[in-house]
């Protein structure tokens, strides 16, 4: 571990040091063949005026919306480079590994490089073309270094990309149009055999496009329904904010169960995955694009100072994810309420759900909020905590911050008499001018200075106790001033596993202290709980309760009947029996009204 350590240190040491940039007047042409990518291959080629001397090369280790050195540089082989045609020998920084040096011949007039990427987000019928993944780019800011890209796809593939391009005639290759590297990198394009583009742009004066790939012919077809509510999203965000900043926006949605099921924000596209059911779960697809779309006024166009680096290498401060990703994750889940994909009820049991997940979360006593963002670069991305999850705390960023942006909206409302909102924050914060794709940093205190051109109040200190102090308790002062209250019974949740988590499971956090899938394998056990203090652990699964195999149904009935529970349980194994004794019922979170108080959440989820 102190090796480790060590080394990591060393690492940020090198790369936090300004860079030696090398001036590229010419563009760099990057030519990606994914003829191959059928069988999760692309071959990339990459040309470049030769300039003798040292040549440093970058890989793009600092992802844009990842917040980490999520570059997949492992996936690359058979790099090579050339001069003129010639090998040339090169090599790799032993600090840091994303740089090569390479000494160009005197003679020399061009630079090749070629390589072959195995890719990880694709299926036979369709791929994403992610361009970071596919340049190795000279030491620069990306926003100088203009790039020339192409692309050969298979035979009778379509093509879906927010930065314009052209089908070569008579051919299965397209040329873009000329952009800067950071522009193509906030451009990815998706490729594929089923295409089907809906224009969904509504009352807006800008185009919008949901763009969909999928497995089959059939599942590029968006029901009337989902187009409707995502001509609403958008005409909801642009009402709220005043503005957009983009020329046009891309929905870019693959459809199949192999394609990767995930989403990544740009200025003018997201990148948004799911399984083959993406069209009859309106919930889960209302909720992907909605927060990835609300990331290109809150994350692209507003952007923590932190994250605004000049080119891929330098390390980004995560401080301020708490407002990147939490305002995102409230104001999307609000947008899919206002604009149809959820109802008012389903928004309620979400947030009760959230709740309980992060008022349940034992590392809360010993790590304040702001620790999951700036701690997210040392973070597993495969899972939100890893083991025990809910003692380490994972990406609760996310999660809390929907809670504690509704508070703030409440106290806007309530020192306002109900005359302004987190709306009219919006507006300021991320109105402005329709200027197309932009980015306006900012920090701590143009946050806080917004909330009061909004409404007078001690932001700051209120910001600063809920997510930069240790709070073991957490805050339910924005439901009630809302006119709700947390209450916890045997009803079940009709979100539960509709959203996040397993589809299926026994909702035993807040009675037993763990959460069970539906086959029996124990997830997350939280420290305090009975099912701690019992012996269970994650990744146990229960065999029997009781003497009687198990099953979701029967646990959660015999969690509600109390009494001496015994399991017999796997772990690694080593078959155990772990005995609780419980007598308090199932504890399922809800939303539920204060009698004579009035409903506020009804402004802020119903449209006008």
């Amino acid at each position: 571990m102190a090796v480790l350590t060590i080394a990591l240190a060393q690492l940020l040491k090198s790369t936090s040091a300004q860079p030696v940039y090398q001036s590229n007047p010419e563009p760099l042409a990057i030519q990606v063949d994914a003829s191959d990518v059928t069988r999760g291959l692309f071959h990339i080629t990459e040309t470049m005026p030769a300039k003798p001397g040292k040549l440093t090369l970058w890989y793009p280790r600092w992802i844009p919306g990842e917040h980490g050195p999520t570059g997949p540089i492992s996936k690359n082989f058979n790099f090579k480079i050339y001069a003129d045609g010639s090998l040339l020998p090169w090599t790799r920084d032993p600090i840091d590994m994303f740089q090569v040096t390479v000494q160009v011949p005197s003679h020399a007039k061009q630079i090749s490089i070629k390589f072959t990427h195995a890719n990880a987000s694709g299926s036979s019928h369709l791929a994403r073309v992610v361009w970071n993944r596919f340049a190795w780019y000279p030491a620069s800011p990306s926003d100088n270094l203009i790039v020339k890209a192409s692309l050969k796809v298979p035979k009778d593939w379509k093509v879906a990309c927010a930065l314009p391009f052209k089908q070569n005639s008579n051919s299965n290759e397209f040329e873009f149009e000329q952009a800067s590297l950071t522009r193509l990198v906030d451009s990815p394009a998706q490729i594929g055999q089923f295409y089907k583009q809906y224009d969904v742009t509504g009352k807006s004066k800008f185009k919008h496009y949901l763009e969909v790939m999928a497995d089959t012919p059939e599942g590029t077809v968006a029901p009337e329904n989902v187009l409707t509510a995502l001509t609403k999203t958008h005409e909801e965000m642009e009402s709220i904010a005043g503005a957009a900043h983009y020329k046009k926006y891309h929905w870019l949605l693959t459809v199949s169960d192999h394609g990767g099921d995930d989403g990544l924000e740009h200025h003018e596209s997201s990148e948004d995955g799911t399984g083959t059911d993406a069209f009859t779960s309106p919930l889960f697809l209302g909720e992907l694009l909605c927060h990835e779309y609300f990331h290109s006024f809150n994350g692209k166009y507003r952007r923590p100072k932190g994250l605004c680096t000049p080119d891929y290498q330098k390390p980004m401060q995560d401080e301020l994810l708490w407002m990147y990703e939490g305002m995102t994750q409230f104001m999307g889940h609000v947008l899919a309420c206002r604009a149809g994909w959820w109802t008012p009820e389903q928004w309620r049991e979400q947030m009760a759900i959230n709740y309980m997940e992060m008022n349940m979360t034992r590392g809360r006593e010993w790590r304040p909020l702001v620790d999951t963002a700036t701690g997210v670069p040392a973070a597993s991305f495969s899972d939100r905590g890893g083991s025990w999850p809910s003692a380490q705390r994972g990406w609760d960023y996310y999660f809390e911050m929907s809670i504690i942006w509704l508070e703030v909206d409440m106290k806007i409302r309530e020192l306002t008499a109900g005359k302004k909102s987190i709306f009219d924050f919006q507006r300021l914060f991320h109105g402005g001018q329709s200027n197309g794709p932009e980015v306006k940093p900012y920090t701590f205190n143009d946050i806080v200075n917004t909330l009061n051109q909004v409404v007078k109040y001690d932001w700051a200190s209120l910001l600063k106790q809920r997510i930069y102090e240790i709070q073991p308790q957490l805050s339910t002062q924005g439901f009630e001033m809302a006119g709700w209250k947390v209450v916890y019974n045997n009803t079940p949740n009709s979100m539960m596993g509709k959203i996040y988590s397993f589809k299926e499971g026994a909702m035993l956090n807040t009675s037993l202290g763990m959460f069970v899938n539906s086959k029996g394998v124990v997830f997350d056990v939280a420290t305090g709980y009975p099912a701690d203090k019992a012996g269970f652990a994650p990744t146990m699964q229960i065999l029997q309760v009781n003497g009687e195999n198990y099953s979701d149904k029967r646990i959660q009935e015999l969690t509600q009947k109390g009494g001496e529970l015994v399991f017999k349980v796997n772990y690694k194994e080593d078959i155990r029996t772990l005995t609780i004794k419980y007598e308090g019922g199932l504890k399922i979170p809800h939303l539920e009204r204060i009698t004579g108080t009035a409903d506020k959440l009804s402004a802020l989820l119903n449209s006008k």
